[in-house]
């Protein structure tokens, strides 16, 4: 199924090398709906179920999984499972990504309280935005901008009026 070389074992699971990326997979006997935790390289790690893990490592190379899996590093471990397993699932790129565009405005309309981690939020999405923007549709890049900029100015104009 997958070569995966360098093998460390764990009491919970195992971390190899695949297709030069290092991959760490780890069981949870507690967990229900998310058994497996998923992690690829430095990115956050994604508790999904057993069908899916798999789904992801067979994409590892995949820009546009890598763009979410960045971008998930700043949401909850439940919005980025939900952001992982919509990419698997979901046949319209452009679609998917609307979506995930709604989740990062409402993730950052959580923290509108504390306008400078809010800000941050922002700036690390347009970062990313950016330096993936070469395998998104030109035009999900400008709605994106778009959409990140007006955040940025709402979190500033509502930090200025405190």
């Amino acid at each position: 199924m997958f070569n995966v070389k360098s093998m460390k074992l764990f009491s919970d699971g195992f971390q190899g090398e695949v297709n030069d990326h290092t991959v760490e997979i780890r069981f949870s006997s507690w967990a229900w709906s998310y058994p497996v935790s998923v992690q690829i390289d430095s990115f956050p790690h994604v508790w999904v179920d057993e069908g899916v893990a798999s789904k992801i490592i067979s994409r590892i190379d995949d820009p546009l999984l890598r763009f979410i899996l960045e971008l998930s590093g700043q949401v909850t471990w439940k919005t980025r499972s939900n952001w992982v397993d919509r990419y698997l699932k979901e046949k319209d790129v452009a679609k998917m990504l609307d979506k995930t565009l709604l989740g990062i405005q409402i993730s950052v309309g959580l923290h509108r309280m504390y306008p400078d981690y809010a800000l941050f939020k922002v700036q690390y999405f347009k970062k990313t935005l950016e330096k993936y923007s070469r395998y998104l549709p030109a035009e999900t890049v400008e709605k994106w901008k778009r959409a990140l900029e007006e955040l940025e100015n709402k979190i500033l104009a509502a930090s200025l009026s405190r």
